[in-house]
């Protein structure tokens, strides 16, 4: 079975050796390398904790700050953080300190629609219950890019997706991050 296949590279040590060729490998390599961090970070919770141990939760974020990744990689990406943070405010805490809500407004506010997609719902899972990490947010610049992903010229679905991220920002971002977004 799939699950049983992720537990085995993580019982086998497998996750470090990922995360190192995400640091160190080609691009190929890279590519290679998160399409497999995103195929177990969809695993339970002892592939998502190997994962976060291993130091992919930083390595990511620093590889998308750094925008020279295929958008299908981009994507890739945002969903390992997305499947690491959506239970755990470790990952999130640890996303937080390693500058995702930054490099998620940006990709957010240009390029490909399914990174843009991804971005958006990485943001609402790690500003999810925290005033905070919503502050950070509007603090990073999202207003005008969320304005623009869900006017009436951004695609139906990218509107749907940033349209959540708005709601939830509102919701528990407070009277000052509300204010920020109307």
């Amino acid at each position: 079975k799939n699950a049983d296949n992720k537990e085995v590279v993580v019982k086998e040590n497998g996750v470090s050796p990922l995360v190192t060729a995400l640091r160190m490998g080609t691009a190929e390599t890279k590519a290679q390398a998160i399409g497999a961090l995103r195929n177990l970070s969809g695993g339970g919770l002892g592939c998502k904790a190997a994962i976060q141990a291993s130091g992919a939760i930083p390595t990511t974020v620093a590889l998308l700050a750094k925008g020279s990744s295929h958008p299908q990689v981009q994507a890739n990406m945002a969903v390992v953080l997305y499947n690491l943070c959506k239970d755990s405010n470790d990952s999130k805490a640890a996303a937080f300190r390693a500058g995702a809500l930054p490099v998620f407004v940006s990709l957010l506010g240009g390029g490909v629609q399914q990174v843009q997609q991804e971005a958006a719902d990485v943001m609402r899972v790690i500003i999810s219950g925290n005033s905070d990490y919503c502050s950070a947010m509007i603090s990073a610049g999202v207003g005008p890019v969320l304005r623009q992903a869900t006017g009436p010229a951004a695609p139906a679905r990218l509107r749907q997706q940033a349209g959540l991220l708005k709601k939830e920002l509102v919701r528990c971002g407070g009277p000052d991050v509300q204010k920020a977004l109307s």
